[in-house]
């Protein structure tokens, strides 16, 4: 709950994975809360590779309230995630810059929330490979807590691992390093 100038500003938090689910929990605080003044929010929802992101004001002044809340969500690289501001207007206006602040540290105060987790993009590593540096391999990927996806084992090792892509280009480099070269990567998003 945050508090300006008589208003209240209560903000929910949930995790979501598509429009239904936002459109839902947008219904359920309307019936919860029916004499608010506005119900604001924002979204970001992972489609594919892209973001789907929306703001919406809810009769306060345009950017004032949905934008805020969006940009809280992607200060703190959130996805699959929304969040609502109820409003209880407390008789005294607050201004552009008391409204954009109000919805700010009212969506900041809800993220809290353990059940909501930043987004963390990750890539496929396929990499091919001699039994001579195996153990090497295998050290690489218990020291970066890599997922082995898929390997086959024949003339040589052939494995897909899924790494944070922030860290693919290190541990290209530490694979690479630490077999002379004796190894064969392909990226795949």
């Amino acid at each position: 709950m945050y508090a300006e100038k008589g208003s209240s500003f209560q903000s929910i938090s949930y995790p979501v994975n598509s429009i239904l689910d936002i459109k839902s929990k947008l219904n359920s605080l309307k019936e919860q809360f029916p004499d608010a003044s506005h119900i604001s929010y924002a979204y970001r929802i992972k489609h594919g590779q892209a973001i789907d992101e929306f703001a919406a004001d809810a009769g306060e002044p345009k950017g004032c309230a949905g934008v805020p809340i969006l940009n809280v969500l992607k200060s703190r690289k959130l996805v699959d995630a929304a969040v609502f501001v109820v409003r209880y207007y407390g008789g005294k206006k607050l201004g552009v810059p008391g409204l954009i602040n109000a919805y700010g540290e009212a969506a900041k105060k809800s993220l809290s929330n353990e059940r909501i987790k930043p987004w963390i993009k990750f890539c496929f590593l396929s990499f091919t490979y001699t039994y001579k540096v195996q153990k090497k391999v295998e050290t690489i990927i218990q020291q970066y807590n890599l997922k082995v996806k898929e390997h086959q084992y024949s003339d040589s090792i052939e494995m897909i691992i899924e790494a944070k892509e922030s860290m693919q280009k290190e541990i290209i480099a530490k694979l690479t390093e630490i077999t002379k070269g004796n190894i064969k990567i392909n990226i795949t998003k």
